[in-house]
């Protein structure tokens, strides 16, 4: 086991490296700003002109316009507010209202540069890459540990599930982005591995600390985390395991965690007001959005159709600014395959519903738990999605649900695992192993055939002049 670690590690720092060198500056959704903001608190107010001024020659360094899909301007913007294609083609004086004041990592990012006294632009650049690879990489351990122990505890198709995401094109790709995207993904990573435990274990101190302070540090890093606080309060019920001889000891239990709940909200608002305001506004107005247009999620609407092959197609790849993508045939393979998996997971669900449960074992019992619990969580982010993007006729990236990728694969691994299983138990190892297989080589085959091309276009002709 300690082997298969040491290669999944080194399999993440060698493509990590190799993606690194052949993907230009701002090649991923909402950097300029991101990084932007990072640098203000990096290195002042006062340089605010600087910084952009510096990211915008750095863009045009690297033919970002270009790659965006429009032509270089002539003269060069001086603020990123300048750019409509980067505000949202609303009229924005201070590029970091895009943030919506979600500026937590960026402070503290910010007050690291400024602690190594890095001032040139591209050298930080490249330090917050790295911030945001190691993010994915404590993301990508926290996954193999957590369904390592699963695989321990049930056996059956676990093992096969972080290196899924190993492989997961996307998300290799946005390992490197400079964004507050890393750190929800690991906020959402330790938060699934703490509640997993939990719901597995029993309470324990160490994992209701992780799994509440992920939660709220996930509501001043990034909206994709927001669910998280819900999601958090859900875990506690799944985790209860009262009986008569212990139910006073939970309702002690009940009232300490009541408390330190308490403590926390008030320490976590006392110390970043600001981030906390304008997180619980978003979150109320998208909370009473979502709930108004909830209906409408499951409608068959033609932009319905348009939303979640959205969310699919770029969950697998869609890289540069959504703008480039591999071979049609992948996507509709993938599709197959997720519309397969939503199917294989209602299976389970049947299974349930008609009396398996009653004959449950304790063990089985924690599995169905973590099974609804994840569907809950999976459920809960896409809600969140619809209320902020489909609402409003906006189509959404599968990035969104990266702080969701482990209960997302689970699931999804789960329900294929049920449908290979009407064939035979033989037919589960092959076919989830051969999905991996795949996968492993599609990772190799978009980075050769797709990326590198895409960003380096020129196979110089060893003739001159050509």
């Amino acid at each position: 086991m300690r082997a298969g670690a040491f290669i999944f590690f080194m399999f993440f720092i060698a493509a990590g490296l190799l993606l690194n060198f052949i993907t230009p500056p701002f090649q991923n959704p909402d950097e300029p700003h991101h990084f932007g903001a990072v640098m203000v608190y990096a290195l002042g107010e006062d340089k605010r002109d600087f910084v952009e001024k510096e990211i915008l020659r750095l863009m045009d360094e690297n033919d970002w316009w270009r790659f965006a899909g429009m032509g270089r301007r002539e003269p060069l913007p001086e603020r990123l507010s300048e750019i409509p294609y980067l505000m949202g083609y609303y009229p924005i004086s201070d590029f970091r209202e895009r943030l919506a004041g979600l500026t937590f990592y960026h402070f503290l990012l910010g007050r690291g540069i400024r602690l190594t006294g890095v001032e040139n632009i591209g050298v930080a650049y490249y330090g917050c890459r790295l911030v945001s690879f190691i993010f994915i990489l404590g993301s990508l351990l926290l996954a193999f540990s957590a369904f390592r122990k699963m695989a321990t505890r049930w056996g059956g198709f676990f093992l096969f599930v972080p290196f899924f995401v190993l492989f997961l094109p996307q998300f290799a790709v946005l390992s490197i982005s400079v964004s507050s995207d890393a750190p929800a993904i690991f906020l959402g990573s330790l938060f699934f591995c703490a509640a997993f435990s939990l719901i597995s274990g029993g309470f324990r101190a160490g994992p209701l600390a992780l799994l509440w302070g992920s939660a709220f540090l996930g509501l001043v890093t990034d909206r994709s985390a927001f669910s998280l606080i819900f999601l958090a309060a859900l875990c506690l019920i799944f985790g209860l395991k009262i009986t008569r001889k212990n139910y006073q000891n939970y309702i002690v239990g009940a009232i300490a965690l009541f408390l330190v709940f308490l403590l926390a909200a008030y320490f976590l608002v006392l110390l970043f007001p600001l981030e906390i305001d304008n997180s619980v506004s978003l979150i109320s107005q998208n909370w009473q959005r979502a709930l108004r247009q909830l209906p409408r999620l499951f409608s068959v609407s033609d932009f319905n159709r348009r939303f979640y092959i959205s969310l699919a197609d770029s969950f697998l790849l869609r890289f540069g600014w959504m703008a480039f993508s591999a071979a049609k045939i992948f996507y509709w393979v993938w599709r197959g395959l997720v519309v397969l998996a939503g199917l294989g997971v209602f299976v389970y669900a049947v299974r349930v519903l008609i009396g398996w449960i009653s004959r449950m074992s304790r063990g089985n019992r924690q599995h169905f738990s973590l099974v609804f619990f994840c569907a809950a969580a999976v459920f809960a982010q896409l809600a969140g999605l619809w209320g902020y993007y489909g609402a409003n006729k906006i189509l959404p990236q599968g990035r969104y649900f990266f702080p969701m990728i482990i209960p997302l694969v689970f699931l999804f691994f789960l329900g294929l695992e049920n449908l290979l299983a009407l064939i035979s138990r033989k037919a589960v190892a092959v076919g989830l192993g051969t999905a991996v297989v795949f996968e492993f080589i599609f990772f190799g085959y978009v980075v050769w055939t797709y990326i590198i091309p895409v960003f380096h276009l020129t196979l110089k002709a060893p003739h001159p002049g050509i």
